[in-house]
């Protein structure tokens, strides 16, 4: 990664990428960057084909599906910032101001759905709550290589059957996808933080 502060430039390399040695990158403001996260985490292209390649029939509500799968979504997207942004200047900045912009969708999505499903629904604290399970199951396993083996098993789970394939491969799906598309957006920008 290359960090921009102002007028100095930090290379921040992680692992064997493609652009070490360069500085290919478009530059974005942190405001650009990190809508475009939350549109990454927001987006239900993958979702949506995820729900329909689900066998019929098969006892799985597609509603919840849905649902599990936005949470997964949002909180990998988190995650992924969190990763990639490793031991960097960037990490707190970039995932500070994603989680505010989540949250304030959040309220927003609360407000909507208050009156359908009363008083006391917080979708942030749902967030949490799922992120709490997820960070719980990952860490059963130290020195784990793909924390999808982990989190396909519980989205099975959250969706009310932990031994259901399709499940699982979709649970571990969703999160290498919104995986990937932290990492090539990532690689693609340098983000310019003197602003803030």
């Amino acid at each position: 990664m290359i960090w921009r502060n102002g007028k100095s430039f930090y290379r921040i390399d992680k692992g064997s990428s493609k652009y070490k040695g360069k500085m290919e990158r478009k530059a974005a403001a942190l405001d650009d960057s990190v809508e475009i996260l939350v549109n990454f985490a927001l987006d239900r292209n993958d979702i949506l084909k995820l729900i329909k390649g689900k066998p019929e029939n098969d006892g799985i509500s597609p509603v919840t599906m849905e649902y599990e799968l936005q949470l997964l979504k949002i909180l990998t997207i988190g995650w992924g910032i969190s990763y990639f942004f490793e031991n960097t200047p960037l990490k707190n900045v970039v995932l500070e101001s994603f989680w505010n912009r989540i949250n304030e969708l959040s309220k927003s999505i609360s407000a909507a759905l208050t009156p359908s499903l009363g008083n006391g629904f917080d979708y942030f604290s749902i967030l949490k709550q799922r992120l709490d399970l997820y960070v719980k199951e990952i860490g059963k396993v130290s020195n784990l290589s793909d924390p999808g083996i982990m989190v396909g098993p519980l989205f099975a789970k959250l969706c009310g059957d932990e031994f259901h394939d399709y499940l699982i491969l979709s649970g571990k799906a969703a999160f290498h996808l919104s995986l990937g598309d932290v990492k090539k957006y990532l690689e693609s920008v340098v983000i310019d933080v003197h602003e803030v």
